[in-house]
């Protein structure tokens, strides 16, 4: 990258129950789009344990809506809305920053790690929005209601004043291609069947 970003101080708790909690932080703002980092805690693992292990299946729930066998039925949904009616999802095939872009958002997944109980994972999202972003984040096979928040304005246009550009921007990678990786079946009454149109494929209750 060739800015240093402007921070924003966000702890947004996107649901929990007894046994898991998810939030959005970490969050920071480039001139093209934003970084933040998705927080999962688990207080235990073995209701959840398969022949993968519990590492391993903790990483496949959390990014598993955009790994190569779709992430399965018990994948995390995560979801932004743009004031103009757009949105975006780690539902199914994703397209890389380096595509060429016809304005439509993207979001990336980008590195993760941790243990059975702690999980971090972080996520590119772009263009900017103009105006508030709507995020939307589900977990029906983890017992996590379908939760809708509000990034504000005013919080990211404050951060992207204070983004700092280092040089000149220069793309010399080649285009690299995505995935087309096996939907998860969706609550009829979810967000994300809504997002997400055709390409879900049908939805279960």
């Amino acid at each position: 990258m060739n800015e240093i970003p402007g921070t924003i101080a966000l702890d947004l708790l996107l649901g929990r129950t007894d046994e898991i909690a998810v939030a959005l932080g970490g969050m920071a703002a480039y001139s093209t789009g934003l970084q933040f980092d998705l927080r999962v805690r688990q207080k235990t693992s073995t209701r959840f344990v398969d022949d993968r292990g519990p590492q391993m299946r903790l990483h496949e729930q959390v990014m598993g809506a955009r790994g190569r066998g779709g992430g399965g039925d018990d994948a995390l949904l995560l979801g932004f809305g743009y004031p103009d009616g757009r949105t975006v999802t780690n539902v199914g095939a994703h397209r890389s920053p380096w595509e060429e872009s016809d304005d439509a958002p993207i979001l990336h997944p980008g590195s993760g790690g941790g243990d059975h109980q702690a999980y971090d994972a972080s996520f590119w999202l772009s263009p900017l929005p103009r105006g508030d972003l709507a995020v939307i984040c589900a977990w029906p096979a983890r017992g996590v209601e379908e939760f809708h928040g509000v990034i504000g304005r005013r919080i990211i246009e404050d951060a992207v004043a204070r983004v700092v550009e280092l040089w000149p921007w220069s793309d010399d990678e080649e285009p690299r291609t995505s995935e087309s990786p096996r939907l998860p079946k969706l609550p009829s009454d979810s967000w994300f069947t809504t997002a997400l149109g055709d390409q879900s494929g049908g939805s279960s209750q």
